[in-house]
C-alpha cells in the first residue's frame, strides 16, 4: 500500500477490503485477549474455553489464507501444541493460543508500520 491509496481512503471515507479484514482480525484478537483474561475454572470456564476455541479457529483460518503473512502463521505447529491424547481431537492450551495471537498482532503491526499518513490526511479525518 502506498500514500496515494491512504489519502484516497481518507478523502472518500471508504477503506479497502484488505484493510477492513485486517481491522476485523485485530478486533477478533483483542476479543480473544479479553476472553482469555476472563477464564474461570469450573463450568463457567468451560463455556469460555469453547468461545476461545472458536475465535482461535477463525484466526487460524485467516492466517492460513493470508498471503502476506510469514510461513509460521500460515502453518503453525498446531499438532505439536495438541494436549489431547484422543485421535482426531485437537485441544490447544489457551496460553499457547494466546501467545500465537500476540505474535500475529505484532506481525500485523509490523506490516502496517509501513503505511504512513501525511499531515494533510490527518487533518481530513
Amino acid at each position: 500500500m502506498n500514500d496515494e491509496n491512504t489519502s484516497q481512503d481518507v478523502q472518500t471515507g471508504y477503506i479497502t477490503f484488505d484493510k477492513y479484514i485486517y481491522k476485523k482480525i485485530v478486533d477478533l484478537c483483542v476479543d480473544f485477549f479479553t476472553l482469555y483474561g476472563e477464564q474461570i475454572p469450573g463450568q463457567r470456564g468451560l463455556k469460555t474455553s469453547w468461545k476461545l476455541a472458536r475465535k482461535f479457529q477463525v484466526i487460524l483460518d485467516f492466517c492460513s489464507e493470508c498471503e502476506t503473512l510469514p510461513e509460521y502463521f500460515k502453518n503453525p505447529p498446531v499438532k505439536k501444541w495438541n494436549m489431547s491424547k484422543t485421535p482426531g481431537q485437537i485441544h490447544i492450551h489457551p496460553r499457547l493460543a494466546n501467545k500465537f495471537v500476540m505474535r500475529l498482532l505484532n506481525e500485523i503491526k509490523r506490516q502496517q508500520a509501513d503505511v504512513k499518513l501525511t499531515e494533510a490526511d490527518l487533518e481530513n479525518i
